[in-house]
């Protein structure tokens, strides 16, 4: 058990007793040399990236090295100039830098200690000024700490003790269910936080919370009142799939093959014409206008909206304000999480009986209604509607429309893991219950990433001539690559991905997400599985659409000509 102490007062900065040697620009940035040459980044990209000079553009970097070392020409900074490794350098012992000198005053005083220059809670100071407000954050691992007078510490843990032992036992399990690890984590007052570990539960609990989070049905007898008495306390309702939803029978029916820049307009589309449901699986979600648009239309919907996305703990950990700390993050990273957060507190806004989230290991892409079914590589995100190229088949009324509606059912019953459950700043992952023995369909033209590797397997040991692969990257396994070789292999892939390879002739193009992959002549595969094989790929819910329709395949490869030119 733990508990974390959030005191508010303020830091105080005092110079240190003995100031340090001031050095000049050539000599610190030759010590950064240094560094650079025993650590192996001896490169101006390196030093940029390595040693907080990412300020500096990279030319003005270059002449600021070129004036240190009195060169003119920016070859003579090089040992091999085609590599741009810099000359060695040697370190000239630099004086040991001297720091501020930091203390900590809680507002009642009950709180006062020294702190680390290095400490993290630190807040900025700026220039010339000695005092900040804040709040420090202390961890008690018992009834007493160094900084804390024994009372205080010792009433703190007391309260955090009978807070515990005072939870129903329901409540200890949920804590742990809508925690994302093996902590649950209960706030007892606004600067008090519990933590307490699965290990230091009873046995009973511990194995009820392990039967919950297996999410199977039938508890063993001896924790069975446990489970049921959680889930009558939380009034769990497990929202099972509707097994009456079908295409509109009254439509032509009509099949399209789509690869383009600029995919908003046919997502939308369908969303817009929905009446009866709408089924949305995205790697991602990310675009604010389409969700809330989603959001308007779940009211209209009798059936509502069914929404499967990838949110697990590396997600989570960055986008929900539960988590005690957070990985720093480029900009572009940052600035993408938080369109995630406000786009899933929208979509939680909406009653769960008209629109419901799941979580899975996911990388799924469909639009779906009563209307068209889509599957392919189009994420709910500005990047993916808006400016990749993408790919993805379109079905409306036909058997696969029927068979893709039934599949997502299977998805959403069978595989996905959790409920998605907001709660103020709180985004939480509920574990759910599923079948011990999953439900098994197969579908021959509807294969998953195993089934998408096995089938190409069987397919090109049988084939010679002309190959088309678009992917966003390619990672062919030896035994794909051996047999890829036997035909003429065309890749294309995305800019940003190495596109190397002895073997092969690969393309780039920018931002390529579109995965496709043609047989000229004998089949298609059209979806969201990349050509890139492993194990973890292997473990992603995912689906390839296969075709043998000569004049389907016909067509896309018109379309794929079209796109080229």
């Amino acid at each position: 058990m733990k508990v974390e102490c959030k005191f508010k007062g303020i830091f105080y900065r005092e110079s240190p007793t003995r100031l340090g040697t001031s050095i000049s620009l050539a000599e610190l940035l030759r010590e950064v040399e240094a560094v650079a040459t025993q650590t192996q980044r001896r490169t101006p990209r390196l030093l940029r990236e390595s040693f907080g000079l990412d300020f500096l553009p990279n030319s003005v970097l270059i002449e600021l090295l070129k004036q240190f070392h009195q060169v003119t020409d920016e070859n003579e900074l090089y040992q091999f100039s085609g590599l741009q490794i810099l000359n060695p350098q040697v370190s000239r012992n630099l004086p040991p830098p001297q720091f501020y000198e930091y203390r900590f005053v809680s507002y009642g005083e009950e709180a006062q200690f020294s702190l680390q220059p290095d400490d993290r809670q630190i807040p900025i100071f700026p220039y010339q000024e000695s005092q900040q407000e804040g709040i420090y954050t202390l961890i008690l691992n018992s009834d007493r700490h160094p900084n804390l007078s024994p009372q205080l510490s010792e009433n703190i843990w007391k309260e955090a003790v009978r807070t515990w032992k005072n939870l129903e036992d329901s409540a200890k399990i949920d804590y742990f269910l809508t925690s994302i690890s093996d902590t649950a984590r209960v706030t007892f007052s606004p600067q008090l936080l519990l933590m307490v570990e699965l290990a230091e539960l009873s046995p009973s609990l511990q194995q009820a919370i392990q039967f919950l989070q297996k999410r199977e049905d039938q508890p063993p007898e001896d924790i069975a009142n446990l489970v049921e008495q959680y889930r009558c306390d939380r009034q769990i309702q497990i929202s099972h799939f509707p097994d009456h939803l079908q295409p509109k029978s009254s439509f032509t029916l009509a099949k399209k093959f789509i690869i383009k820049r600029k995919y908003k307009n046919y997502i939308t589309q369908i969303i817009d014409k929905s009446e009866d449901f709408l089924l949305i699986s995205s790697y991602i979600i990310e675009a604010e206008d389409v969700v809330e648009m989603i959001c308007k239309k779940s009211e209209q919907l009798s059936q509502g909206v069914w929404i499967i996305t990838d949110l697990r703990d590396e997600v989570i950990d960055r986008i929900d304000s539960q988590v005690e700390s957070r990985q720093q993050l480029p900009i572009s990273y940052q600035n993408s999480d938080q369109n995630k957060v406000r786009c899933l507190r929208r979509l939680l806004e909406i009653n769960s009986n008209k629109l419901k989230i799941r979580s899975g290991k996911f990388h799924l892409k469909t639009c779906i209604s009563e209307q068209y079914g889509y599957l392919g590589s189009c994420n709910l995100t500005p990047g993916s509607l808006n400016r990749n190229l993408e790919s993805g088949m379109i079905w409306r009324n036909t058997p696969l429309h029927s068979q893709l509606i039934q599949t997502f059912g299977h998805f959403w019953d069978n595989h996905t893991q959790d409920d998605l459950i907001g709660s103020g700043n709180v985004l939480t992952l509920r574990c759910i219950p599923r079948p011990s023995q999953p439900q098994i369909i197969s579908n021959s033209q509807l294969l998953n990433p195993r089934q998408y590797y096995q089938d190409l397997l069987n397919e090109l040991g049988e084939f010679r001539g002309n190959i088309v692969i678009i992917s966003r990257s390619f990672r062919p396994t030896p035994e794909l690559r051996e047999l890829l070789k036997l035909s003429k292999t065309q890749v294309y892939i995305d800019s940003q991905m190495n596109s190397q390879d002895a073997d092969f002739k690969i393309k780039s193009i920018n931002y390529c997400h579109a995965k496709i992959t043609l047989l000229q002549g004998k089949l298609a595969y059209v979806g969201g599985i990349n050509f890139n094989f492993s194990r973890r790929s292997f473990d992603l819910h995912d689906l390839m659409y296969k075709t043998t329709d000569l004049q389907e395949i016909k067509e896309i490869l018109n379309s794929l000509t079209n796109q080229e030119n």
